[in-house]
């Protein structure tokens, strides 16, 4: 099961890493699905809270006899990230399967990077992305079963739309995943409104945790909702249960990182592209990384590598659901080959159609030796 939050609206943050841009983002509004609630975005920069927003990066620390960012990879270096960000869909919402469709799996993938007017950018969102894409894509999970938000895609009303369209593709038998990496506002550090967390889109608008929780709790079947950012465990707003395992790369109370080396989060890329695409988190040796497994084996390695920082360790959280193979879920098993009886390439050596072959001789003593019965 699963998806992503991992930058954070911290101001003044002493492990950030301030970046500047300057060119616009373009966006792509898509019209809502059949049945979703319209919605009138605001103004795109409206709420942009300018360049003095640092994104929380890991800070180089002293290790051993040199410096270095903090370990991620649970051993004596700094790990490595392998997924690369490929050409997103134009029109995201464009050329979907329709609900119903075989391999009963769904997802949603956002990542944002690249923000609207002078809030700055984040060091990993697109990279978050780019590996959930690539361990979909590995696990055989169609295209056209896939609706990716990223950077100018993901506004207000497509992130919004996104929530409703997995919600009605998903069913009893269904694995769905919804993954957003972006800025995480709170009041106390960006524009956005009190007593609640906030998704940040890429057009300065916000998406407060009760609604996310109201969208995403009526997800059927089985689902992975991830969110890797900053506060992120404060978006399970009655999201997980049994059947929905909800991952947050940080407490409700904590900040959350992103790798200036890996171009990922922190909780990403350990989780989706170490732990799943580099198959480090492959326990049991049988050559594949199930969800829980990745997960689990990310949890540990995220605190160790954020210990020390001054904005304090982040601890994922890992709550419901059970154990996942993305792979499993997507296969589909070949259709029987067809059986007319016979082997001989033809299905039985009757060409169809011809009439059919006369009824064997009907031997009795008397014509025995004629017909050679």
């Amino acid at each position: 099961m699963g998806l992503g939050l991992a930058a954070c609206s911290k101001a003044n943050s002493q492990d950030a890493r301030l970046l500047t841009r300057a060119q616009p983002v373009p966006t792509t509004e898509a019209p809502a699905p059949d049945g979703a609630a319209t919605d009138t975005p605001g103004p795109p920069t409206t709420n942009d809270i300018g360049p003095a927003d640092p994104t929380p990066a890991l800070r180089p620390r002293p290790s051993g006899g040199g410096g270095g960012h903090a370990s991620g990879s649970g051993g004596g270096g700094t790990g490595h990230a392998v997924a690369r960000p490929a050409a997103a869909r134009p029109a995201p919402f464009s050329n979907l399967a329709s609900p119903g469709a075989l391999p009963n799996v769904w997802a949603v993938v956002i990542g944002i990077q690249r923000y609207q007017g002078r809030t700055h950018p984040t060091l990993g969102g697109a990279g978050d992305a780019a590996a959930f894409m690539q361990a979909l894509h590995n696990a055989h999970w169609p295209d056209d079963h896939i609706l990716e938000l990223v950077d100018g895609a993901a506004t207000l009303g497509n992130i919004r739309a996104s929530m409703q369209w997995l919600v009605q593709h998903s069913g009893p038998n269904t694995l769905a995943i919804f993954h957003y990496s972006g800025h995480v506002c709170i009041s106390s550090t960006g524009p956005c409104g009190a007593n609640h967390m906030h998704l940040w889109s890429v057009d300065n608008q916000f998406i407060s945790d009760d609604e996310v929780g109201n969208n995403l709790r009526n997800l059927q079947g089985d689902a992975w909702v991830d969110i890797a950012g900053c506060e992120a465990a404060a978006f399970d707003k009655g999201i997980s249960n049994s059947r929905r395992m909800f991952t947050g790369s940080s407490q409700a109370n904590q900040k959350s990182y992103e790798h200036p080396d890996w171009h990922e989060s922190v909780w990403t890329g350990l989780a989706v592209d170490q732990g799943m695409l580099q198959g480090q988190a492959d326990g049991n040796g049988d050559h594949k990384v199930t969800v829980w497994e990745a997960v689990s084996w990310a949890k540990p390695r995220a605190h160790d590598a954020t210990q020390g920082q001054a904005n304090g360790p982040q601890d994922p959280v890992i709550i419901g659901g059970h154990d996942m193979d993305l792979a499993a879920a997507a296969y589909q098993p070949p259709p029987p080959p067809s059986n007319n009886g016979g082997s001989n390439g033809n299905g039985g050596g009757q060409k169809p159609g011809s009439p059919p072959p006369p009824p064997p001789p009907q031997c009795t003593p008397l014509t025995k030796g004629v017909l050679g019965c």
